[in-house]
């Protein structure tokens, strides 16, 4: 059939009225099947029942979690725009209206560039549990009339029930009997659903939620927190408009407990102003320092806009801690058995209590470095400062190494630990066993000994030996391990064209790029010279000096034997020994002594036998030789004496008296010597001549002091001075024995001549 052409443009017309319609009207619901008056106004009821139930707020906060939501305005600023509920109803046998809540629908728009919308739904289960689906709808009629339905008053949303008789009444009629199922229709008139396939139209009902109050939601980014005192952290605090919420709100943080050094809660800005649909951002710092005590906390932040008041709550675990350093220790290396030191530094991070220093070294061989700490532990408060001295100590057996410290602090069941290293360097010390005293053409041994501080492995030992003299070693190398000890035995040889003289022998060990070095003395006699540049000797005394006057010195000696060592043939030399008790001033030029006297001389043709006599000598005259026959072993008793509180004699006068019990003979003399007796001495003395063997010398009994009140004993144990003095130079050979009984020894203590 042909259509008129007046025909076509009203249905061009109807088809463009009917497109607006759909257009500007999405909200009004699908056309239902007519029904009688009372079972539309039930309908009604039912629905504004049910629908005032809804809560707005929930359904929106479920919309925007959901991911599906979240995944597609990524990167975009959506609007909230509405939320419909989506209905379905049908009769029971009996004829009662079914009314079924399918979902709740919340709408989000994105105005495009061309006019149209983006709009995102999102369907909810009417509980508001879960979300159904969410689906895009592209360009949309962009409806400002839908948002703002939305958030307007409550009386726009009747108007869209009561449009429900018109709307019914330009459905299809309803043929045969309503099914008993419900069919859920579409929920907007744009979107592209398929009509129902029964024969029958089931209805339906689309019925936009109403208006809700103005509000703003806040939430956080961070509600739990947790650190150590001196830490911070922050959470961004967001308030977005609800229902086209549009105001400033106050932002305020506080923390609770709040007494003491607590942690600081500034926010950066304290309020926000929003716009509908918008939303605002502050960011909250938690900021602590090594002060603020540990504990927990809870920070509340409060957002007011008039009567309008919401809270957030985060909670703050604040952890005690604490923060150990060491200094670089002094020095970083050092040879073994020595040691270094460490400052070690605590900071209290919120903690309060005990805090132990623990040390542990790795390595860890047998003998490692031993650690002590001073002090080792403290009794800390937030926020204060400690330090402590670790000394790294080392013995000779530490072995040679580069080790690792570690120092733990410790509370209760915190700990924190750190570490120095320190380098233990390998070493060892030599030393010899005493110089040499030999004619030329002949050989001497002396000890070379060395000790290892540290070292494992061995040592070479070379000599540098002047003149022709020529040094052998009888262990080279020798093989040390830390802390031990080893030797060899160096042989020196005097070539006779060697002359008298002393000589330094240098003896040098190696090991490694560790090289240390002793000198060897070797005292040399020509034997052809008729005069030896050689001599030596010593003077051995026993001094008292008992209130600045002493009148009377005594005691009793066997007289030692001399000899010539054997090898030494120095012409022109006596070897003297002389052993005495003496009264005099300190001064060296005045006393008077008595005593015995042994000597051997010897010349060009050979030395002549020991002699041994008594003598006295009364300073500064000249010894004097007692004709009494001494022996060599003859028990002799010297003493030397002054009457200085007898007014029949002068005070100048001195008496001294020599006997050899073992022989009975004797001697005496009586002089004056113009000096004040300050001090009583014995005295062994050997002075100025080649060395000879000496014997040992018993002294059997020794009184001194004032009128003899003061027995050497007395000095001895009072701490007497004991004088050794070596012309020349060189050791001092003499051994002095405990005085016990009044009695004590003087030992010569080489057969050599030393």
């Amino acid at each position: 059939m042909t259509l008129s052409p007046l025909l076509k443009r009203f249905i061009r017309l109807f088809i463009f009225l009917v497109l607006i319609l759909v257009a500007f009207f999405p909200a009004i619901p699908a056309t239902v099947v007519n029904q009688s008056s009372n079972s539309s106004q039930s309908l009604r009821d039912q629905i504004l029942t049910k629908e005032s139930q809804l809560d707005r707020v929930k359904a929106q906060a479920l919309a925007t979690s959901s991911k599906g939501f979240q995944s597609l305005t990524q990167g975009f600023r959506f609007s909230f725009n509405s939320i419909f509920n989506t209905w379905s109803y049908s009769y029971a046998s009996d004829g009662t209206l079914l009314l079924n809540w399918n979902d709740v629908d919340v709408v989000y728009s994105l105005p495009n560039a061309n006019g149209t919308a983006t709009n995102i739904v999102v369907s909810e289960d009417p509980t508001l549990r879960s979300v159904l689906n969410v689906t895009i709808q592209r360009n949309m009629p962009r409806l400002t009339s839908a948002a703002t339905t939305a958030t307007t008053n409550a009386t726009n949303t009747p108007q869209s029930l009561s449009a429900l008789p018109q709307l019914i009444s330009t459905t299809q009629p309803v043929t045969g009997a309503i099914p008993q199922s419900t069919t859920t229709i579409c929920a907007s008139a744009t979107s592209s659903c398929a009509p129902p396939k029964s024969s029958v139209a089931t209805p339906a009902l689309i019925v936009q939620s109403s208006p809700t109050t103005p509000d703003f939601s806040m939430s956080a980014t961070v509600t739990q927190m947790s650190f150590a005192a001196g830490g911070s952290s922050t959470s961004t605090i967001t308030l977005g408009s609800l229902n086209g919420f549009i105001g400033s709100t106050a932002l305020v943080a506080t923390i609770n407990p709040n007494t003491g050094n607590v942690p600081a809660t500034p926010l950066n800005v304290s309020s926000i102003t929003l716009l509908s649909g918008a939303s605002g951002k502050a960011l909250l710092q938690v900021l602590t320092t090594s002060a603020t005590i540990a504990q927990g906390y809870t920070i509340t932040v409060t957002a007011t806009s008039g009567t309008l008041v919401h809270t957030i709550s985060i909670s703050l675990t604040l952890n005690p801690d604490i923060q150990i350093s060491a200094s670089a220790p002094s020095p970083l290396s050092f040879v073994a058995s020595g040691s270094s030191t460490s400052t070690i530094s605590l900071t209290s991070l919120g903690l309060t209590g005990t805090v132990s220093l623990t040390g542990s070294v790795s390595p860890s061989p047998a003998n490692a470095p031993t650690l002590s700490f001073n002090p080792s532990s403290f009794s800390v408060q937030p926020g204060f400062q400690y330090s402590s001295t670790l000394t790294i100590s080392t013995s000779a057996s530490t072995p040679s190494n580069s080790y690792t410290v570690t120092i733990t602090a410790s509370a209760g069941g915190l700990s924190r630990t750190t570490t120095v290293g320190v380098s233990v360097l390998a070493d060892f010390q030599i030393s010899n066993g005493g110089a040499l005293y030999l004619g030329n053409g002949n050989s001497g041994s002396s000890s070379i000994n060395l000790y290892s501080l540290g070292l494992t492995g061995s040592v070479s030992l070379s000599a540098n030996s002047p003149s022709g003299i020529t040094t052998s070693f009888g262990t080279n190398p020798v093989s040390l391990n830390p802390g031990s000890s080893g030797s060899s035995s160096a042989t020196v040889s005097v070539p006779s064209s060697v002359g008298s003289g002393s000589y330094a022998i240098t003896i040098t060990g190696t090991s490694g790029s560790i090289s240390h070095t002793t000198t060897l003395s070797v005292n040399v006699c020509d034997r052809l010279s008729a005069n030896s540049g050689s001599s030596a000797g010593y003077i051995f005394s026993l001094n008292c000096s008992y209130d600045g006057l002493n009148l009377d010195a005594k005691a009793s000696w066997n007289v030692p034997s001399v000899s010539e060592p054997s090898g030494y043939y120095c012409y022109n030399q006596n070897c003297d020994i002389s052993i005495s008790a003496a009264l005099t001033d300190g001064t060296g030029s005045n006393g008077v002594f008595a005593g015995s006297l042994s000597v051997q001389s010897c010349g060009l043709a050979g030395c002549s036998s020991p002699a041994y006599h008594g003598f006295y000598n009364y300073l500064p005259s000249n010894l004097v030789q007692c004709s009494m026959s001494v022996g060599s072993g003859d028990t002799l008793s010297g003493e030397v004496y002054n009457n200085y509180f007898n007014p029949s004699t002068p005070s100048t006068q001195y008496f001294a008296w020599i006997n050899d019990s073992t022989k009975g003979t004797s001697c005496s003399a009586s002089g004056n010597s113009n000096f004040r007796p300050t001090i009583a001495q014995f005295i062994a003395d050997r002075v100025g001549t080649k060395l000879p063997k000496f014997s040992q010398v018993t002294v059997s009994s020794c009184v001194m002091a004032f009128a003899l009140s003061t027995q050497c004993q007395t000095v001895y144990n009072s701490g007497y001075s004991k004088v050794f003095t070596m012309v020349n130079g060189g050791y001092t050979e003499a051994t002095v024995g405990a005085v016990s009984s009044n009695s004590f020894t003087i030992t010569w203590n080489t057969s050599q001549g030393l």
